[in-house]
């Protein structure tokens, strides 16, 4: 589960950096499990919650962006 910064452990606080270089952080293979995902949840908006514009956002959307601290969904 994601945490705010205000949750972070010492630890992970000093690995946390965001300035840092995210190409060596980049995870393709989640970010196409997590494209894979997307036709279902795109259903369920629009079955279950009658969604009629749904937006992709944030490294989701972008394969360049994103990295093993992204939300697989």
């Amino acid at each position: 589960m994601a945490k705010t910064i205000r949750q972070l452990t010492e630890a992970e606080l000093k690995q946390f950096n965001p300035a840092r270089d995210l190409s060596n952080s980049l995870d393709s293979e989640r970010w196409q499990v997590a494209q894979a995902r997307l036709p279902h949840l795109l259903a369920v908006l629009r079955d279950q919650f009658e969604a009629e514009r749904i937006v992709v956002f944030g490294s989701l959307a972008s394969k360049d962006s994103f990295t093993h601290w992204s939300s697989g969904i």
